[in-house]
This record gives structure tokens, C-alpha cells and sequence, in this order.
């Protein structure tokens, strides 16, 4: 029931968007038949023992997506992508042949998981799903292009969201260069449109649909799944996979601010790149089953090469989808390997092995998929962030300043922790299990490439937004150990540990809009910047003193009674739960909440409504383009910049290119490393 409920739901918000219900239909079976039931299978073939049934399939069908996308990287240059499919044969036949193999039809799982893990997964899958329609579907409509059967295009779109469009279409033609211009070597992240073709050719279902509304919610649905199976597992309790995936994907850094509603630049999973990096939310369930299968491994002593062999694969799809991810995984077993030859962990030769995979990977990805220009990533010192990105900084003084720079550091890292603060907890209980400090150390390597790179566009705040649910993972532990200290398994805790999360939400909300006033422009305004903090800290404080105050009196009056306590009750326990619980609470505010508000979309500061529209006859020409042109033919045209502010040129023009799915000789330069400079200064004549 919670998979039918989660089903029909996001199925009714396709097309409430403007989703065919066929495409839906087809979308679904392409995915059902192509990742989730050989994924599946080939995940009970590597002998993983499963804590549940969501585990299989969830871990299975991020696998299934791993293992066709690269295997359509592997074969569309030589013009055989449609050959991908072939592991999905020879999966099912072999499974069903072969009678050693027949066992991967049958679960492995000891028992179902619980309702309460089902159905909060299920639930806040549609939340997110929910989310992501509010702030990125609402402003990007589709329609039909006009004289067309199946072609859709976005009237209004973000302009990004025409550069993936025609990646895709590069890739579904087997083109090699990058689709704005002809000069430019087709370098990037690829895994995601590999998929996006992929899912088109054997559906039929045109790119927009595909990558405006259809991709996007298996991926996210698939990510929360994971959240929840990662929490479960190191956990062993189905309360912490619950809760993982709320945890994972629900909440943020705390935004006490009343102006800014994103004061410290998206920093969490949920953000408005969720929508906008196709790049980002197909590697994300990537990563999470490749560090699922990297815990497995670390645990196992006895794991073969098959589990190996599998972790080679994601470990090529997740560099090959986002560039962020394996760098931290890389500083995570680093860390993993000191910590293990100094407590003696006895797993220094499999993190050693996998520590070598993941370098050789990420070696295999920047030679053959990413290449080795750097993308404009170089080193700093976190001004660029500070300045840039973070809304309370201005007021604190000048970030030129080491000294106000310092402060500000600190005051972020402060706030992103508060966003996750039930992580020190598992942390601290749980400070000799490997998968603790697996987790953490992809949370570390995140937030100190954050703050000592930097990008244009920020997008280095995609290394925290891809381990910002392994930390959410960790949190769900932290509360769930917290539970157990505070009363051992009753069932009293966790009622409690619920309501105050609500109060932390609460607290964040009513904050915001009285207290939380915006901080000055400018000049050491630390008071204004630190004061809803303080008064967030008050109330935690509070409710864990009044929560102790009733447990003293509850004890008393039951042994005035004569008898013994009702419940047995750790003070010390239950004071640093709700205190914890009240601050982890706050971490739902704007993000997760506001995001889901009908007027967040158009209300929300981060949002660029002032991009050109699409014509819907420019839109029928592109379509006519495609229909009367051979798939190598280039494109000529003189549209090349759109209008921006003092006359500049904004290279950022994709919309041809994107919907004709040919080549153009030249029509933007903006993310084309190799032609960048020299672009530039021919258009602007310089």
C-alpha cells in the first residue's frame, strides 16, 4: 500500500504538470524493465544479505540505472547504443535458466520492514517529489510545439535546463562535440544524459518531457529510498530508516532569518539545483548505493570479487554523473584507513583496496569522460563563498578581513551543523563502527572543499548538497541512539523524540517570522546575526529542562504512591534528546517547509524569472529542422547572446541547439571550456 500510495501520487503530479499519462505509463515501464527488476536481480546475485525487501529493490534499481547508463557510454560511439540492452536479456535468462541463479527471484530479506518505515518513506518521497514540482515544474511549463504529435517544448524555461536538453540530444545522436559550438570537444558529466537518451529511443517520449518532469522523480523517490535503507542498516532499528530519509532529504540549515528564505546558499539536498543539475539528482542515488556497498564491503571480511565488481561500476557512473562525488568518497577511506590502523579495525586491506578503485576510477572518468580541464575549479580561501553565498556575511564587516572571516566561518559551519546536529550523537556512540566515519568522512571532505574552492556559479556547493544526506543518514542514527539511552526500547520515546522535532519546527518557524529580523547591510551587526540563534538555543534548553522537570515529578509521585515508577528514565538521557531532538527540529524551516507553500515558487528571492522566452513558431521551426536534417548536419545561425544587463552578451544561448537536437556551428559558449576566451572576445569584437 505505501508503494501504491507513492505511486499514484507522483503519477498525479506528472500530469497535473502537464505529463501525458501515456508517457507516465511508458516512462514507468522502461523503468521497471530496464533498471528495477535486473537491477534487482544482479543485486541478490552479489550475496549482499538485506536488512528488508525496500533494500533490494531500492539498491537494485540504482544499480540497474548504474549499469545501463555506462553501458550506453560504452556503446554509442560506435553506434550501437540500442546494444545496452542486452544485460537485461541475459540477466533475466540466466536467472531464470541457470538453476543456480533461480535464488535471486526469491528475497533474501529476514523480514518485511516495518509500516512505520514504509509508510514514512513512502510519504516523504511524495513530499519531495512535491517540493521539487513547486519550486522548479511551476515556473518551467510544458506545451505541445505547435504542428506536432509528441514534441513538447518549455515556453519559459531556466535557461540551463536547455543546455542539458541538448546534451541529451547530443547524446541520443552519438554526437562528439559539444552541441553550441562544433569546436569544443564533448567533455562533461555524461551519465545522466546517457540515461535520458537511452530512456527516448526505446520509449519514443521527446527529451523535454524526459528531462522536465519524467527523470526527476524516480531519482529523487530513489534517493530518499536509499536514505532511509543506509539508516536502516547501521542502525539495525527500521525508526532509524524512517527517519533517515525525512532527515536526509527534509531538512536544511536552519533559516531563523525573516529576509533571506536561503541564508546560507541551498545547503541541503533538497535546493533549487535539485531541478536544475540533472547532473546532480541522477549521481546522488548512485553515490548512496555505491557508499551502501562500500559499508557492505568494509563489514564483510569475506567479500568476493563480485561485490567488487560492482562497486567498479558505480564508482565509474557516480564520477562520470557529478564530479564531486568521488573526491569525497577518496578523502572518506583516507580518513577510514588512518583511524583503522590506529584503533585496529582489521579492515586496513579492504579500505586500501577500495581506496585504489575509487582513485583509479576517478583517473578513468577525467581521462575518457569528464576530461582534465579543471572546469574553472581552483583553490581559495572562502571568500567567494562568504561573500557570495552567505546572506548574514555583509553584515559581520568586510570577509577581506581574516579576522570578520574567521567569524563568519564559523557562524555558517554552526548553522550547516545545527541542520544535522543529531549527528554527533552517532558520532560519539557509535565512534568505533567504520560506516560512522565513512559517512562523516564524506560530510568533512564536503564542507572543506566547499569553503577552500571555488567555482563560477558556486557550484562547488554541489560537494555538500551530495553528502548532505549521507549526514541526514547520520542524524536518524544519532537521534535513535539517543532514544535507546534515554528509556531503552519503550515506546514512550519515541512519541517524544517526534514532538520535539515538532517543536524545533516550531520554534524555527515562529523565530522567523518575529524574531528572526534581517540582519544589517553592513558593519559588525554580530548581535543581530547571533540573536535568533541564541533565542533557537534558549528554547531547546528549555524544553529539555521542563522535560527532565516532569520526569522528576512523575518519579516522585509514583514513589509517594508506594510504588515503583511507571517507566524507567534516564535524566541525563532525556535531556540531550530533547535538546537535541528540538534543534535537529529546526532544520525544517524554509527549505523543506516554505518549498512546499503553492506560493513559494513565485515568491522565492532565488528564482530568475527575466530569462527570454521561447517562441512557440521558433520552437516548430526547430522541430522542422530536425525532421528535414540527417543527424550529422550542422547548423547554422546568428542567434548567439541573450539580452543581460548593460547591453552584455549572456552566452547562455541553448534553446536551438536543444530542440532541434543537431549541431550548431555556434550559438552559446557558456560551460565549453575549450573555446571559452576566444568565443568571447570574437562576439564581443574585442
Amino acid at each position: 500500500m505505501p508503494f501504491a500510495v507513492a505511486v499514484v501520487a507522483c503519477g498525479a503530479l506528472l500530469v497535473v504538470f502537464g505529463t501525458p499519462p501515456g508517457a507516465v505509463v511508458l516512462y514507468s515501464l522502461y523503468l521497471l524493465l530496464v533498471a528495477v527488476i535486473p537491477g534487482t536481480l544482479v543485486w541478490r546475485a552479489l550475496g549482499v544479505r538485506p536488512r528488508s525487501l525496500i533494500e533490494e529493490v531500492g539498491a537494485g534499481t540504482a544499480l540497474g540505472l548504474a549499469i545501463q547508463a555506462a553501458l550506453t557510454w560504452l556503446l554509442t560511439p560506435i553506434g550501437s547504443a540500442r546494444a545496452a540492452i542486452i544485460w537485461v536479456l541475459i540477466t533475466l535468462i540466466a536467472s531464470t535458466v541457470v538453476p543456480r541463479f533461480r535464488r535471486v527471484w526469491r528475497t533474501a530479506a529476514p523480514a518485511p520492514a516495518s509500516p512505520w518505515m514504509s509508510w514514512t518513506l513512502s510519504l516523504t518521497s511524495v513530499l519531495v517529489v512535491w517540493w521539487n514540482a513547486n519550486t522548479g515544474w511551476r515556473l518551467d511549463p510544458v506545451a505541445r510545439v505547435p504542428g506536432t504529435a509528441s514534441g513538447f517544448f518549455s515556453p519559459t524555461p531556466y535557461v540551463d535546463m536547455m543546455f542539458h536538453q541538448a546534451l541529451a540530444g547530443t547524446v541520443l545522436r552519438g554526437g562528439t562535440t559539444y552541441p553550441q559550438n562544433v569546436l569544443s570537444p564533448l567533455h562533461y558529466q555524461l551519465m545522466v544524459y546517457e540515461h535520458l537518451a537511452d530512456a527516448s529511443r526505446w520509449t519514443g517520449i521527446d527529451l523535454t518531457l524526459l528531462l522536465m518532469r519524467l527523470s526527476t522523480v524516480p531519482l529523487l523517490v530513489l534517493a530518499v529510498v536509499l536514505c532511509g535503507v543506509l539508516a536502516h542498516r547501521i542502525s539495525g532499528s527500521s525508526a532509524a530508516g524512517a527517519l533517515g530519509g525525512v532527515l536526509g532529504y527534509l531538512t536544511a540549515p536552519p533559516a531563523l532569518y525573516a529576509g533571506p528564505a536561503y541564508p546560507f546558499a541551498q545547503i541541503a539536498a533538497l535546493n533549487l539545483g535539485t531541478y536544475r543539475s540533472p547532473t546532480q539528482t541522477f549521481g546522488q542515488p548512485v553515490f548512496l548505493v555505491l557508499l551502501l556497498l562500500v559499508m557492505v564491503v568494509l563489514e564483510r571480511r569475506g567479500a568476493d570479487w563480485r561485490a567488487y565488481v560492482a562497486a567498479a561500476v558505480l564508482i565509474f557512473v557516480a564520477g562520470g554523473s557529478k564530479a564531486t562525488f568521488l573526491p569525497m568518497l577518496a578523502c572518506a577511506l583516507l580518513a577510514i584507513l588512518v583511524i583503522g590502523l590506529i584503533v585496529r579495525t582489521g579492515t586496513a586491506r579492504r579500505t586500501i583496496g577500495l581506496l585504489l578503485m575509487t582513485g583509479g576510477g576517478f583517473l578513468v572518468v577525467l581521462l575518457f569522460v569528464l576530461g582534465t580541464n579543471s572546469q574553472g575549479l581552483v583553490f581559495d580561501t572562502g571568500k567567494q563563498l562568504l561573500s557570495l553565498a552567505i546572506s548574514v556575511a555583509p553584515a559581520l564587516g568586510d570577509v577581506s578581513r581574516p579576522g570578520v572571516r574567521v567569524v563568519a566561518w564559523v557562524i555558517v559551519l554552526c548553522a550547516w551543523g545545527l541542520g544535522v546536529v543529531a549527528s554527533l550523537a552517532a558520532v560519539i556512540l557509535r565512534r568505533r563502527d567504520v560506516r560512522i566515519w565513512l559517512l562523516l568522512g564524506v560530510g568533512i571532505a564536503a564542507c572543506g572543499a566547499a569553503f577552500f574552492t571555488q567555482q563560477t556559479g558556486l557550484s562547488q556547493m554541489y560537494f555538500v548538497r551530495g553528502a548532505w544526506p549521507g549526514l541526514g543518514v547520520l542524524a536518524a542514527v544519532g537521534l535513535v541512539e539517543l532514544t535507546r539511552i534515554a528509556g531503552g526500547r519503550s515506546n514512550v520515546w519515541w512519541p517524544m523524540t517526534l514532538a520535539a522535532l515538532a517543536v524545533g519546527l516550531g520554534a524555527a518557524l515562529a523565530i522567523r517570522g518575529v524574531a528572526g529580523l534581517p540582519p544589517a547591510s553592513a558593519g559588525h551587526a554580530y548581535k543581530q546575526v547571533l540573536a535568533p540563534y541564541a533565542v533557537l538555543a534558549a528554547i531547546a534548553v528549555l524544553a529539555a529542562i521542563v522535560i527532565i522537570l516532569m520526569a522528576v515529578w512523575r518519579r516522585r509521585a509514583a514513589v509517594s504512591q508506594g510504588g515503583a515508577p511507571s517507566f524507567r528514565f534516564r535524566f541525563r538521557g532525556a535531556g540531550v534528546l530533547v535538546l537535541v531532538a528540538v534543534l535537529q527540529g529546526s532544520a525544517f524551516s524554509a527549505l523543506a517547509v516554505e518549498g512546499l507553500a503553492p506560493e513559494a515558487a513565485a515568491s522565492s528571492p532565488a528564482v530568475l524569472k527575466d530569462y527570454p522566452p521561447i517562441p512557440a513558431d521558433g520552437a516548430a521551426a526547430a522541430r522542422w529542422v530536425r525532421s528535414h536534417s540527417g543527424r550529422n548536419d550542422v547548423i547554422a545561425t546568428n542567434m548567439h547572446c541573450m539580452p543581460a544587463d548593460g547591453g552584455r552578451c549572456d552566452s547562455r544561448h541553448f534553446w536551438l541547439g536543444a530542440l532541434s537536437e543537431r549541431q550548431v556551428l555556434l550559438e552559446g559558449w557558456a560551460y565549453a571550456p575549450a573555446i571559452g576566451a576566444k568565443a568571447h572576445d570574437f562576439v564581443s569584437g574585442t
